[in-house]
C-alpha cells in the first residue's frame, strides 16, 4: 500500500469506458429528439396560427387567408379587406395583440406537396412562390393536405422522411401522419 494520491490507470480506463457508454447512448437519443423537435414546433405554431385565423374568421365575419410564402418559409394568416378601404391587396396581415399572425419554419423542412381541394397548387403552377388556402365566416375551412420532407431525419432512410399534416376542416386543425398522402 502506497502513500501517493490519485487514480490508477485502471481506474481511469474504467471512467473513460463508462463514460463512452453512456455518450453512446444520449448523444443518438438527442438528435432524434431535435428532429422531432423542429416537427412539432412546426405542428403547435402552425395549429396555433389556424385557431387564431378561425376564431377571427368566426368573429368578424370576414374571410380569412392562411398564406405561404415559400422562398421564405413564412406562414401568414391574413384578413380580406374591405372593399371601400381604397388598397390595392385585397388581404393583410392580421393584427394580435396576443398572438403573432405569422410563423417561419425550419429550413430542413421542405414543403414537397401542398393540395387543397385534392389539386397540388405547387405542381400545378411552375415557379410559384405563394400558396394559400381559405377559411370562411362560419369556421370552415377547405380540405388541405400537405406533404413535407425533413431533410434532417435520417432514421426512415439515408435521404430523410417525409411526413403528412392534413387539415380537418371543421375544427381547422392539422393532424400529423407519417408517411405522405395523396388525395
Amino acid at each position: 500500500m502506497s502513500n501517493t494520491k490519485g487514480f490508477s490507470l485502471l481506474e481511469i480506463i474504467v471512467a473513460i469506458a463508462l463514460l463512452a457508454f453512456a455518450t453512446s447512448i444520449v448523444v443518438p437519443a438527442l438528435r432524434q429528439r431535435r428532429v422531432t423537435y423542429q416537427r412539432d414546433d412546426l405542428v403547435i405554431n402552425l395549429n396555433a396560427l389556424m385557431k387564431l385565423g378561425w376564431e377571427q374568421a368566426i368573429i368578424t365575419g370576414k374571410v380569412h387567408r392562411v398564406w405561404f410564402n415559400l422562398g421564405k418559409n413564412l406562414i401568414e394568416i391574413q384578413v380580406q379587406q374591405d372593399k371601400n378601404s381604397g388598397q390595392d391587396k385585397s388581404f393583410i396581415r392580421i393584427d394580435s395583440e396576443y398572438l403573432r399572425p405569422s410563423y417561419e419554419w425550419a429550413q430542413s423542412l421542405q414543403l414537397k406537396d401542398f393540395f387543397i381541394e385534392g389539386e397540388d397548387e405547387l405542381h400545378k403552377h411552375h415557379q410559384t412562390d405563394e400558396v394559400w388556402f381559405f377559411i370562411t365566416p362560419d369556421g370552415l375551412t377547405q380540405n388541405v393536405s400537405l406533404n413535407i420532407f425533413d431533410t434532417q431525419d435520417t432514421q426512415q432512410s439515408d435521404a430523410g422522411a417525409g411526413f403528412s399534416l392534413i387539415l380537418n376542416p371543421f375544427t381547422a386543425q392539422f393532424s400529423v401522419q407519417s408517411s405522405f398522402y395523396y388525395p
